[in-house]
């Protein structure tokens, strides 16, 4: 909120916990999105779970970014630690991220892009391919980009 006033872009914050369902969050948070119009809305690090009243009202302008390469370690409960240490118990490889469309599937909608990194000995439930993080991150910007572009 801090960085978005800084560089005067409008915010607002709506407290999950301030509403009766998973739906009537969605609700709020579809009219405080209205009057912005949004032609894209990119999710990164949203811990919720998009109900069919957010999709109706943004359904195929939604995407989201996983912490492994879909659809490994996907779906309801897979985020954050729980997706690196599935990655390490199966013995992966490799691991990454993956920029996918946002779907009434958890983890479920077509990916755009998947960037791929090694697990290596040492890596830790925190994250896979911890130092080599930085490629995960550069994702969300080419998935974006395609998507602009009309590619994706």
């Amino acid at each position: 909120m801090e960085k978005a006033a800084r560089y005067g872009v409008p915010s607002q914050a709506l407290d999950h916990k301030a509403y009766a369902s998973r739906e009537d969050f969605d609700a709020a948070l579809v009219a405080a999105l209205r009057p912005a119009a949004p032609d894209l809305i990119c999710l990164a690090g949203y811990m919720r779970i998009i109900t069919p009243v957010f999709l109706k009202a943004y359904g195929g302008r939604i995407l989201n970014i996983h912490p492994a390469l879909l659809p490994k370690h996907g779906g309801p409960g897979m985020y954050g630690h729980h997706v690196h240490e599935a990655v390490l118990e199966a013995g992966d490889q490799e691991s990454g991220a993956t920029v996918h469309w946002v779907t009434e599937e958890v983890d479920g909608g077509a990916v755009i892009l998947q960037e791929r990194v090694p697990v290596l000995a040492g890596d830790s439930n925190r994250s896979p391919g911890g130092p080599r993080f930085g490629r995960r991150a550069l994702a969300y910007p080419e998935a974006l980009r395609r998507v602009c572009l009309g590619q994706a």
